[in-house]
């Protein structure tokens, strides 16, 4: 049978309700589908194409436009394409199982403009699955007014068109298929589809199934609820539902709603029953379901609040936020989200992605509200901390980088601990320390974080001291960070030893080094002179009648002691051996000598002071720091 077509010259809205049906006596069923609901597709429809160039808008562009009727209409994004650029877009299943002879319609609404010349077009197909393989094309339109498909229009503006289904078409599972086509013109706008099916009639006992209402206790005094019969008898011509209300469980029964299986109550201001009544009208048999009550309650309805507020920024990598709902007794929160008490008062957001959370609360008597907060996400610098050296002695440096990697302006760096201000640093830490390297974006306020290990050894700093007896020097480690040593005794003979006690094959004067070492960091050397057995002139190692102080010191340092002789020479000895300040000092009253000698400019360390007049040679241990 050739389809036809014919359009309506008229810019009144049809109806917007969402899938709305109802049945006559000739078993004829009406849908319609105005696309105003969320998600998109709604209702069934499926996008089945490569490309998802069918898309919801509530304003159109390239054509301007506005929807037909409602809050919004479907495009076919033609605009900007390549030439031949085709996406199906498919309704929910028919069911022409009850045809007997009958034409089946479909109807669209299409929005015309003379823009543009191109053919871009929608082509309506009906077949038994959602693909195009053996399905029957039925009809098709432009978007260009001045094409004759199906016939050319005079000005811009919504057209309907309606196509007849071939009577042959009679199975129970059947599809609408709309192929656009760009051309590279202008967008397809299409809104208010309908179209009629032809179920099978019903017959003998209809089942009235299961009635379940979404609110069953209404606080404030007033409110609405929606019904829903699940399980009933449908899909199926010569189904009726009558819903009714009344003020008790057994009536009076008033009718307020038909021809759907979902029905809101209307604002109700006291508690009421409802039931549903469903029939089969070719068989003249009904059923009701069982009956459910809603109470109004005049308890107010709770106040839910959440803090910290209700626009709340997430950074990426960052602890989830915590949010805090009040005003009632507990809280259920969609979707679902992380909570760390039973209550459910609070809860850690930490979304990959911008999420809308609902709260809705309850409180002791069963009234509930919600309210919604929205989390944004923004991404935290990605940072990256490195460093030329992670694993230094005591005492040295390291240098600290920061990077930012992938996009990022005007990022500021900060590391820690020190505070230090700036992507690249130089440090000396005295232990093993972890610095935290944080990148905080001025345009998002978000920071990441990343973290460099500086594994700091000990440095070696050698240091003995000694006693002589007879020819015998006990000499005792008092080095640091030092896990070996190696002493040379001054007359060839060496040690391993950390605290050796040596015998001397002659009396005489010695220069004794220690080397100490742990294998991580420079072995450190310290040298001493020592005098075993008699010499030719009086010998004093660290006599009570020299006295130094202070000791350990950092500046000036005063020596006192007594001797017979006039002058006196006074040497600092470094731990190599050398003389690195030497000074002369004269005899005052009573034999008594006291000098004070400058150290703040000798580096830190162990130093030998040593006093020679005419009679005697004096050494005594000093410590600078």
């Amino acid at each position: 049978m050739k389809a036809f077509s014919f359009r309506l010259k008229t810019f009144s809205l049809i109806s917007s309700l969402v899938l709305v049906f109802a049945f006559d006596i000739s078993a004829q069923v009406n849908y319609s589908e105005s696309f105003d609901g969320t998600p998109f597709p709604t209702n069934g429809w499926t996008t089945t194409g490569p490309n998802s160039l069918w898309v919801q808008r509530t304003n159109g562009t390239n054509p301007t436009c506005t929807p037909h009727s409602g809050a919004a209409m479907a495009r076919f994004s033609a605009f900007n394409q390549t030439p031949g650029v085709q996406d199906e877009f498919v309704s929910p299943v028919v069911d022409f199982s009850g045809n007997t002879g009958n034409i089946p319609t479909f109807s669209l609404w299409v929005y015309r403009d003379g823009n543009s010349t191109a053919g871009d077009s929608v082509t309506v197909f009906v077949n038994t699955s959602t693909v195009l393989a053996g399905a029957t094309r039925i009809g098709a339109v432009a978007r260009s007014r001045f094409f004759v498909l199906p016939v050319n229009e005079l000005s811009d503006g919504w057209y309907q068109y309606t196509f007849n289904v071939p009577s042959t078409v009679s199975a129970d599972t059947n599809y609408f298929i709309l192929r656009g086509t760009s051309r590279d013109g202008g967008n397809i706008y299409i809104d208010d589809v309908s179209w009629v099916a032809y179920p099978t009639p019903c017959s003998g006992n209809p089942t009235a199934g299961t009635l379940t209402v979404d609110r069953t206790l209404l606080c404030g005094g007033s409110g609405d609820a929606n019904l829903t019969l699940l399980g009933a008898t449908a899909n199926l011509s010569g189904i009726s539902y009558n819903w009714q209300s009344g003020p008790a469980a057994t009536g009076p029964w008033t009718n307020f709603g038909q021809d759907d299986t979902i029905v809101n109550t209307g604002t109700l201001t006291s508690s009421t029953y409802f039931r549903c009544y469903v029939s089969c009208v070719p068989s003249g048999i009904s059923d009701t379901s069982a009956v459910v009550l809603v109470t109004v309650s005049s308890n107010p309805v709770p106040v839910v609040a959440v803090s910290p507020n209700t626009n709340v920024i997430y950074c990426t990598g960052s602890a989830p936020v915590v949010l805090v709902a009040s005003g009632s007794n507990s809280y259920v929160w969609t979707p679902d989200i992380a909570i760390p008490n039973g209550v459910g008062d609070s809860a850690l957001a930490a979304p990959g992605v911008n999420t809308t959370y609902t709260i809705v609360g309850t409180d002791t008597t069963g009234c509930f509200a919600s309210t919604t907060v929205n989390v944004q996400v923004r991404n935290s610098p990605n940072v990256n901390g490195t460093t030329n050296n992670n694993t230094i002695c005591d005492g040295a440096s390291t240098n600290l980088q920061a990077s930012i990697i992938g996009p990022g302006f005007g990022i500021q760096f900060q590391w820690n601990p020190g505070a230090l201000n700036g992507a690249n640093q130089t440090v000396n830490p005295s232990t093993t320390t972890s610095y935290v390297i944080s990148a905080t974006s001025p345009q998002s306020g978000c920071v990441g974080r990343d973290t460099v290990l500086i594994t700091v050894n000990p440095a070696n700093v050698a240091s003995f001291t000694y006693s002589v007896v007879n020819q015998t020097v006990t000499f005792v480690d008092a080095s640091t960070g030092a896990t070996s040593w190696l002493w040379d005794f001054g007359d060839g003979t060496t040690s391993t030893l950390q605290s050796p006690a040596y015998t001397y094959g002659a009396n005489g004067v010695y220069i004794v080094s220690l080397i100490a070492d742990n294998g991580l960091c420079p072995a450190d050397t310290f040298t001493q002179t020592i005098i075993v057995g008699p010499a030719s002139i009086e010998t004093l190692n660290d006599p009570t009648d020299l006295i130094l102080f202070p000791n350990p010191a950092s500046g000036p340092v005063t020596i006192v002691f007594l001797s017979e002789s006039n002058r006196a020479e006074i040497f600092i000895i470094n731990q190599l051996g050398q003389t690195v300040q030497e000074t002369e000092a004269i005899k005052g009253p009573e034999n008594l000598f006291t000098v004070e000698l400058e150290t703040s400019k000798l580096a830190k360390g162990t130093y030998q002071i040593k006093v020679v007049t005419e009679k005697e040679l004096r050494l005594h241990t000093f410590i600078k720091k």
